[in-house]
């Protein structure tokens, strides 16, 4: 009989018994929740190393954020060396499967450059249809309110803290300051960060 330990090793997924498929599901759902927690940018729990691993052991189940996850990752060197071209992969990967926030990543790294020609045309087209996605979604895309999380000098470490958990909190605050910069270098890209409810005639500041 198949367990949750041998699922994968199954001949035909078919035969495994629906109550030990949502097993499986729930425990990559966990590998994602804890790598989220040790890879949040401006967390004192900051491990980058275990946020690596879990979401590599997530996206080997063909998680579609843990792909994403893993592609910001190696974007950034985060638990691992930097490989744009691998992050580019990683994120084609998922928009291919219907990840929105891969939208904005991929075009991030057509305005930067990073594993693909720099093209600004690019950038904009990725930007676009992440702001589709989101507009129809009704709510923003959760990478975006992520980046808007990390901003929020409400979550700044008292001066008192250990100087390693500020010098974590200042890098983590940087990295998504020059992501919002970048975004709202296309008229787009401010639509997207102001929500799906903002009209044609409405801008974002950016300080």
């Amino acid at each position: 009989m198949c367990t949750v330990s041998v699922f994968h090793a199954c001949n035909n997924e078919d035969h495994v018994p629906d109550h030990i498929k949502g097993m499986e599901l729930d425990w990559i759902q966990e590998q994602v929740k804890a790598g989220k927690h040790f890879g949040n940018w401006i967390s004192q729990w900051q491990d980058f190393d275990k946020a690596f691993k879990l979401f590599s052991n997530a996206a080997k189940q063909k998680n579609l954020e843990a792909q994403y996850r893993l592609g910001l990752c190696f974007e950034h060197g985060l638990g691992t060396e930097q490989n744009h071209e691998k992050a580019v992969e990683l994120y084609r990967l998922a928009i291919k499967q219907g990840y929105s926030c891969a939208y904005v990543e991929l075009g991030c790294c057509y305005a930067l450059g990073r594993g693909v020609a720099r093209s600004d045309h690019e950038a904009r087209i990725m930007l676009q249809r992440a702001f589709e996605q989101q507009t129809s979604a009704g709510i923003l895309l959760p990478c975006i309110t992520e980046i808007l999380q990390y901003m929020d000098s409400s979550k700044c470490p008292d001066a008192t803290r250990p100087s390693a958990i500020l010098e974590m909190y200042q890098k983590g605050y940087r990295r998504a300051l020059h992501r919002v910069l970048l975004i709202t270098k296309f008229p787009i890209g401010r639509k997207l960060l102001a929500g799906p409810s903002l009209n044609d005639n409405q801008e974002v500041d950016v300080h």
